[in-house]
């Protein structure tokens, strides 16, 4: 195979690795504006969450659509063909908390009615899982298998 191609299939991985990382970020951003309309049981908050959803949702769309050209145009075998099905299976993953995030912002005016016992445990839930999504995400950034 020619240096040209090999060059060319590595920027089409690095390209993907970024547009998982933004992804991620937006997600997180996410995550963090509903645990804050949870906190705070600010509409606005809520409003953010749910516009970002619609960013969440055309990342994954162009992440899964640059996955399948790179499939049919590289075959890519092997380790290289495990990278492009884990952006798949990474993006859906991170296309899901995104929907779960916009949710329980949606939510969060009926929290403001509830008991503090149960609004303190969604609270907690909610900040243990950004924390986790941070680990995930700098993991991912770093390629810390270890870390992963």
């Amino acid at each position: 195979m020619s240096e040209h191609i090999v060059r060319a299939f590595d920027e089409d991985l690095a390209e993907l690795r970024s547009l998982i990382g933004t992804m991620g970020d937006v997600v997180l951003e996410q995550v963090d504006a509903a645990g804050d309309a949870l906190r705070q049981f600010d509409p606005g908050l809520v409003e953010h969450a749910v516009r970002k959803d619609i960013t969440v949702d055309g990342l994954f769309r162009e992440i899964e659509e640059k996955a399948i050209r790179m499939i049919a145009k590289r075959q890519p075998v092997a380790g290289d063909l495990r990278a492009i099905m884990a952006s798949i299976k990474i993006a859906a993953d991170l296309e899901r908390i995104g929907d779960l995030a916009k949710n329980t912002a949606k939510r969060s005016a009926a929290m403001a009615d509830h008991s503090t016992p149960l609004a303190t445990a969604v609270l907690t839930i909610s900040d243990l899982a950004a924390e986790e999504l941070r680990k995930v995400l700098v993991a991912f950034s770093d390629s810390d298998t270890a870390a992963a």
